[in-house]
C-alpha cells in the first residue's frame, strides 16, 4: 500500500465533521436563536414605538400650526368619504360598512394597476394628502404606525390615529356626543395634560370618524377601541405638542386593544374610576367639563 496516499486520506478525513459534532453545532445554534429571538422581538416593538411617537409628534405640531393659521380654530375631528374636508373633517376616509367599505371620493385619479391592500393604502394616504392637515405634516406615512397590520387582507386600516371627539369643529355625529366640542385652542386650559391624538384599533377597518370616550367626574366609560400595536400600550399626542406612550395595566384594557371585535361601548372590569386605565384617560380628556 502507498503509505503517502493513506496518510493523505487520513488527513482529509480529519478535516471533516462527525455526525455528533454537527448535531452539537446545530444544538448550540438553536439555543442561541431561542435566547436571541425574544430580545429581537422586544427591540422591534421598541422601534415601532419610537416611530409611532415621532408620527404623533408631527401630527400634533401640524395640528397646532393649523390652529395658529386659522384664528385659533381646531381642525375637524372626523373623517368623510366625500370631498368637503375642512368643514369639520381632517381627512377623507373609508366608511366602516364592511371590508373593504366605501372608499373616499378623491380629486386625484386612482393609479392604474393598484389592487387589494396597495389600493386600500393608497386611498387612505391620498385621503390624508387632500385634507387640511397635510400642508403642516407633509408625509402620508405619518398617519401609519409600523406595528399596525390591519391593512393586510385588503382591509382599509392604514391610518392608525384619530382625534378625540370632544375637540375640533365638526358637523358630524361624533362631535355631538359627550357635550359640545372644544373648538378653539385657547379653550384648552391645561394643554400639557390634555390628549388630542389617540392610537386606535378599529377592528371594522379604517379608523372612521373620531375616537370616542365618555368623560365623567365619577363614572367614565370607554367608547371606541384603543390600540396595542407595539406592546401593552398606546401612543398619545397632547395639546402642548408632546407625545408619549402609556402602558396599559388591566387585562380588560389589553383585551380591548388587541380585539378584532367591535363593541359599543366596550365593557370594563372594574368599571368607572376604579379602572386605572379609564381613570388615566379620564383625567387627561379634553372637554367642556375638563378643559
Amino acid at each position: 500500500m502507498n503509505f503517502f496516499h493513506l496518510n493523505r486520506m487520513r488527513s482529509q478525513f480529519r478535516n471533516g465533521f462527525t455526525l455528533i459534532e454537527l448535531l452539537v453545532v446545530i444544538a448550540i445554534i438553536a439555543i442561541l436563536a431561542a435566547m436571541l429571538l425574544p430580545a429581537l422581538g422586544v427591540a422591534k416593538k421598541k422601534a415601532y414605538m419610537a416611530s409611532c411617537l415621532n408620527n404623533q409628534k408631527q401630527l400634533i405640531l401640524g395640528y397646532i400650526m393649523y390652529a395658529d393659521d386659522n384664528q385659533d380654530r381646531l381642525i375637524g375631528n372626523g373623517t368623510k368619504t366625500t370631498y368637503d374636508v375642512g368643514n369639520g373633517y381632517w381627512r377623507l376616509g373609508y366608511t366602516v360598512s364592511g371590508p373593504p367599505g366605501t372608499p373616499p371620493t378623491l380629486t386625484k385619479a386612482t393609479p392604474a394597476g393598484l389592487t387589494g391592500t396597495d389600493l386600500c393604502e393608497w386611498y387612505t394616504q391620498q385621503g390624508y394628502a387632500e385634507g387640511p392637515l397635510f400642508p403642516y405634516a407633509k408625509s402620508t406615512s405619518v398617519i401609519h404606525c409600523p406595528g399596525d397590520t390591519r391593512s393586510r387582507n385588503n382591509l382599509p386600516g392604514y391610518d392608525s390615529y384619530s382625534i378625540g371627539w370632544n375637540v375640533g369643529d365638526s358637523a358630524s355625529f361624533y362631535a355631538s356626543q359627550g357635550g359640545p366640542p372644544l373648538t378653539k385652542m385657547s379653550a384648552i386650559s391645561h394643554s400639557s395634560e390634555r390628549i388630542i391624538w389617540v392610537e386606535e384599533n378599529d377592528s371594522r377597518g379604517d379608523n372612521f370618524g373620531s375616537w370616542a370616550f365618555f368623560y365623567s367626574a365619577a363614572a367614565p366609560v370607554w367608547g371606541d377601541n384603543l390600540a396595542n400595536f407595539h406592546g401593552t400600550g398606546s401612543s398619545f399626542a397632547f395639546a402642548d405638542g408632546h407625545s408619549e406612550n402609556h402602558r396599559w395595566m388591566l387585562p380588560s384594557t389589553i383585551s380591548m386593544a388587541n380585539s378584532t371585535t367591535y363593541k359599543w361601548p366596550w365593557p370594563t372590569s372594574p368599571s368607572g374610576l376604579a379602572n386605572a386605565d379609564l381613570a388615566w384617560i379620564n383625567q387627561r380628556w379634553p372637554c367642556k367639563e375638563n378643559p
